[in-house]
């Protein structure tokens, strides 16, 4: 077991929350390679750590996910501004590297010199 690795096992499960409507304990559990035990006690401790986390019952099986809208709410504003301004920087660094562009035009090639003899 690595040092961080409870938190990106955490991490991980949170975006499996996200992104998934069908996760259930076992179903979890077997994604990330541990007990059912381990993925209970993970649940606990992020929603202990305030990320809204519900689980919702649906024929006789208790499917748990992570409301995204209620998370946002949570947020700082400080840090929805931070993450906006970082994704900002990084498209602006892209765009002035040459990293995107247009299909279909090159990039003109420059002059060839040719060298009297």
């Amino acid at each position: 077991m690595g040092r961080n690795s409870e938190l990106v096992r955490q991490w991980t499960l949170l975006q499996r929350l996200a992104t998934r409507r069908t996760s259930t304990i076992p179903v979890l559990a077997a994604d990330l390679n541990v007990s059912t035990r381990t993925i209970r006690r993970d649940l606990a401790a992020l929603e202990a750590a305030g990320f809204p986390i519900y689980d919702d019952v649906v024929n006789g099986t208790k499917f748990w996910r992570l409301d995204g809208t209620a998370l946002v709410d949570a947020l700082p504003r400080n840090a929805l501004t931070v993450t906006s301004l970082h994704n900002d920087t990084r498209r602006a660094k892209r765009r002035l590297s040459g990293y995107h562009r247009p299909r279909g035009l090159l990039t003109p090639k420059p002059p060839r010199f040719r060298t009297c003899v």
